[in-house]
């Protein structure tokens, strides 16, 4: 849907072609005060909570301790712009243990920068009784200006330059020899 652009326009999502995966999708909006909410959110996603997502901050969805950091890193979807990819725990609290993959993907909305976000999350294990909450395991951010990657991850960072900016795979080299007898690199 980018068709060459950093992101595509919020107009150009079509429901009706991601139906298989409306249950765990969901649409963000960050107001002028910097605030990132749900504008609407699926099934799945809204279980999570016991309740209608809709106007509710995405912090919402991770525990107390870690919303600032949370929220700065998610600022920066919007800034830069950049897709964040989260690792997701949820054990507290005698609840049974509940791991998710969040994805937010920046759309462009109505003003020159990034406004708006498109956002999928998974879980695996029962939800039990809900409210959810989150803790972030890790975060791997890519950036779409300049391809770079960062993988948080116990606090540690490691980034990787990406050959090709967007979703594709980084590039193999190319072998120079090879392990067919009758062939050969000529120069």
């Amino acid at each position: 849907m980018r068709a060459g652009r950093k992101m595509p326009l919020r107009s150009e999502i079509d429901p009706r072609e991601m139906s298989p995966y409306l249950s765990h999708s969901f649409i963000l909006h960050q107001s002028q005060t910097g605030d990132v909410r749900f504008r609407v959110a699926g099934m799945a996603v809204n279980e999570l909570m016991g309740m209608e997502l809709r106007a509710m901050p995405l912090r919402s969805l991770i525990v107390p301790e870690e919303r600032a950091i949370f929220s700065s890193t998610l600022q920066k979807v919007f800034e830069e712009p950049e897709i964040q990819e989260y690792t997701l725990i949820s054990d507290r609290h005698g609840k049974p243990r509940l791991t998710g993959h969040m994805l937010i993907l920046p759309l462009k909305g109505d003003f020159p920068n990034s406004d708006r976000a498109m956002g999928c999350l998974t879980t695996e294990g029962p939800v039990g009784v809900a409210p959810r909450r989150f803790s972030v395991e890790n975060v791997l951010r890519t950036s779409l200006k300049t391809g770079l990657m960062t993988r948080t991850k116990d606090g540690q960072q490691a980034e990787r330059q990406l050959e090709a900016v967007g979703f594709a795979e980084a590039q193999a080299p190319f072998a120079r020899e090879t392990k067919v007898p009758y062939l050969r690199v000529v120069k």
